[in-house]
Formats: C-alpha cells, sequence, structure tokens
C-alpha cells in the first residue's frame, strides 16, 4: 500500500505527497486500528491479542510515528527521500488526522462483538458496570443460599445497608453486608464477614468486636477463591 509520491526539484529539494487513503489502509490492515459509535459516541480500537479494546487517536498517531521509524525500508513510498526528510514532511503536514476520513474509513465494515462491547461498557459505562455486578452479586448470593435478616441493624451494620447471614458449621457464621444497594449513582460494596456463634439468637447478640473481617470490598471477579478457601477450612484461615 503506497503511502506516499516524492517529486524531485532542480534545486535537490523533495516534496513529499501523502496518500491519505494508503496511510489509513496500513493503520486499519497493520497497525490494527478501528473506529466506531458506541451510544452515539466515537470511539478508536486496537487489536491487540485476538480482541478490540478501547484506545486512543493519540495512541493510533504513536504506533503510525513508531512504525515510520522501525519499518522505514519497508515502506512503500514512489521515489526516493531520507527518513529525517520523511518525518520532517509527515510533521509538517500531519498526514494522519483525527477528522470526518479517518473515522469513516476505520469504521467501514467494523462492528464489536458481544463480548468485545461487554468490556469496552465494563471499563467505560459506570452504570452498565454497576448493572452487571449488581446482578452477579445477586445470583451469588441466590446460590451460596445467604439468608438476608435485619436483626444485626445497629450492631455493626447501618439501618441504610442489607445483611445476610450462612450457617457454615456448628459454631461458625458467615455474614455478607451490602453497602450502598439502593443507589444506582453509587457502586455498591460488600463485604464479608465471619463470626463464631451457635444458633440466630446466639448470632444477633454478638457484639462488634466479635465479627471477624474475612474480605472486605469483596468482588467477585478478584475474590471468589480466596471466599471459596474460607468456606471449605470453615473460617480456619483468617483474611483481611
Amino acid at each position: 500500500m503506497k503511502i506516499a509520491d516524492i517529486h524531485d526539484y532542480k534545486n535537490g529539494k523533495k516534496r513529499v505527497d501523502f496518500s491519505h487513503l494508503g496511510i489509513y489502509e496500513l493503520v486499519r490492515k497493520k497497525l490494527n486500528f478501528r473506529f466506531t459509535k458506541v451510544d452515539g459516541k466515537g470511539y478508536y480500537f486496537e487489536y491487540k491479542n485476538g480482541i478490540y479494546t478501547k484506545s486512543s487517536f493519540n495512541k493510533m498517531q504513536d504506533c503510525f510515528r513508531n512504525h515510520i521509524k522501525t519499518e522505514f525500508e519497508n515502506l512503500e513510498i514512489n521515489g526516493e527521500v531520507k527518513y529525517l526528510d520523511f518525518l520532517n514532511s509527515y510533521f509538517k503536514k500531519l498526514p494522519l488526522s483525527n477528522g470526518h476520513f479517518a473515522k469513516t474509513y476505520l469504521s467501514e465494515d467494523f462492528e464489536l462483538s458481544e463480548n468485545e462491547l461487554h468490556l469496552f461498557k465494563m471499563e467505560t459505562d459506570f452504570s452498565y458496570m454497576n448493572g452487571v455486578k449488581r446482578k452477579e452479586m445477586t445470583e451469588f448470593i441466590a446460590e451460596e443460599k445467604f439468608i438476608e435478616t435485619n436483626q444485626l441493624f445497629g450492631i455493626f451494620f447501618s439501618k441504610n445497608d442489607k445483611v445476610f447471614y450462612k450457617q457454615m458449621s456448628e459454631n461458625l457464621f458467615l455474614l455478607l453486608n451490602y453497602q450502598n444497594w439502593n443507589s444506582d449513582k453509587n457502586q455498591p460494596t460488600y463485604n464479608l464477614y465471619k463470626v463464631n456463634a451457635k444458633n440466630n439468637t446466639e448470632l444477633y447478640k454478638k457484639r462488634n468486636n466479635e465479627i471477624m473481617n474475612i474480605i472486605l470490598s469483596f468482588d467477585l471477579n478478584r475474590d471468589l477463591e480466596l471466599y471459596k478457601a474460607e468456606i471449605i477450612g470453615f473460617g480456619i484461615t483468617k483474611i483481611k
């Protein structure tokens, strides 16, 4: 793909005419950058490790300049020109621009996969990410058979929290505290605790200093293995 034509003047100077089509073809096919809109807003994406992930025009520009530097001898240029002269012409004309042509060409026949769109929105859309994580935790609480209670309010937890418990053995309960559960604007926080008690009645009488931290700011993706280790050991491992 030709990216430039070189014109020689009688005085020995050269003029570099860049091919926008060739440049964007290179950016698209060799450097693997594309453009698309998500929810009405435009974004650049880069294909790495088998998936398109969010990038930027500046990152695309840097990759193109680095490609010029490392692959100059292999670039398709019609005519003879030295690297520094070519680079100087590039910086003067800046043929790679964040404009309509770039966005139109790089968006042609391109659409994010369902998984790519999900990962992108988890990174950039708080409401989407918040909804997904709330759903995952709701399913986790149900699958693990935690039971909701309001008997622990005022002892260790706020009345604005949700609290769940699960009896693990004759002398051990797990407690899951769910903060910001009723706020769509704030990310909820989940905290996992354990307490030694023989039954619910004894559990509800426990003081603050008898409730032990296991995992604060519990995150399913990050902490699930720690949770599994804790329940397998019936609380013999104390995790803070």
